[in-house]
């Protein structure tokens, strides 16, 4: 929008915040500021500080490169303003790059360099060397952890799901798995673990971490036929040792026992540690 005016800064932000259909304490507010020191810009008083005249031409889209704002620029920047921050963010956001040719070279070309951005480097603009892993599977969320089965979580002898490396679907990976190695997902397939997990719960596990007492585990029961997986269950480990392995479920609540070689234990990730919040 280009709004010329000649009768000075008060007029013309008078004019630019009426056509944008602004009150005063409606402009105030957004500026943070009083309606009032509105009044005050728009009759003739002193007139507002670089960086609330520049927050006031984004909200009116003001064309800072018309008369009287190119003016009031030039005559009222300061060398505070040449260095703030905030004021080199502005101009970058209106754009005012070419506003100021008619001022002084060395001033011009401050300004000029204050209105140009900063390059943006980012995964839209930065190639990745050959051979580098996909930003999804750096920060996580890539679909690449393998879903193996489900895992009973009913008494010995229900398990329905053979820990053998057959892959059935392919899960997220949760940014607190992001770089870690072996881990599976499984699915529970009823509700004895409940209210800890619901039936068909999606879970993780990692089998490179030894379990401690009070983790859920996945119990695979180690088969006595050579080459046959054996069954797997859910379960919370309760105790360890003297050659035993103690697991508990909730519902209907009951502990399980093993004998300590006669089953493996996997980990099961807890979800704020999948998530990355502990």
């Amino acid at each position: 929008m280009r709004l010329i005016s000649e009768n000075g800064i008060g007029q013309a932000l008078n004019a630019a915040r009426t056509r944008k259909g602004l009150s005063k304490a409606e402009l105030g507010r957004r500026l943070g500021i009083s309606g009032a020191a509105i009044s005050q810009w728009e009759a003739g008083g002193p007139g507002p500080s670089i960086p609330k005249f520049l927050q006031a031409a984004l909200i009116l889209e003001i064309d800072t490169q018309d008369e009287p704002f190119s003016k009031f620029v030039r005559d009222k920047l300061t060398s505070a303003d040449e260095a703030d921050p905030e004021v080199t963010k502005l101009f970058q956001s209106l754009g005012a790059a070419t506003v100021y040719r008619d001022v002084a070279e060395p001033l011009r070309k401050k300004l000029e360099a204050m209105a140009t951005p900063t390059p943006y480097f980012g995964k839209d603009t930065v190639k990745p060397a050959a051979g580098a892993p996909g930003f999804a599977e750096i920060q996580g969320f890539a679909r690449d952890i393998p879903v193996l089965g489900r895992a009973i979580a009913g008494e010995e002898g229900n398990g329905d799901v053979s820990l053998n490396g057959t892959e059935i679907d392919r899960a997220i990976r949760p940014p607190g798995l992001a770089g870690a190695k072996g881990i599976f997902a499984l699915y529970t397939s009823n509700d004895s673990m409940y209210p800890a997990w619901k039936e068909n719960s999606l879970f993780y596990v990692n089998p490179n971490r030894r379990p401690s007492i009070g983790d859920d585990v996945v119990v695979e029961v180690i088969s006595k036929e050579a080459g046959i997986p054996g069954s797997a269950f859910l379960k919370r480990l309760k105790k360890r040792g003297a050659g035993k392995v103690v697991v508990e479920q909730f519902n209907p609540p009951m502990e399980i026992e093993f004998d300590s070689d006669a089953v493996r234990l996997y980990r099961v990730i807890p979800w704020e540690e999948a998530l990355g919040l502990s």
